[in-house]
């Protein structure tokens, strides 16, 4: 069993305070029949997220030794708190 998707994401990006904001993000999946829609839903968002975060961090540096990043200022980067995530499955307001 395999489940297909595609994601687009909108994104601004602020050269100059080194910031990305992300406007819209738009997935279509193909997963055949979902027995538990919530959790169907959840796995959506989590991979979106997941995504992100690499997309973002796909610059870092790290120590082979300890796994460990070798610049500092990568360490500050978080994924943002449930609270601040928009649920892109949602249809727009």
């Amino acid at each position: 069993m395999n489940a297909y998707g595609a994601v687009f994401a909108e994104v601004a990006v602020d050269e100059l305070l080194g910031t990305v904001r992300i406007r819209r993000v738009y997935g279509s999946y193909d997963a055949g029949r979902i027995i538990n829609p919530k959790l169907a839903h959840s796995q959506a968002i989590g991979g979106m997220v997941g995504g992100i975060g690499m997309a973002l961090l796909e610059d870092a540096h790290l120590d082979h030794r300890d796994g460990r990043g070798r610049r500092p200022r990568a360490a500050l980067r978080r994924d943002a708190p449930a609270r601040q995530r928009h649920d892109p499955l949602a249809p727009p307001r």
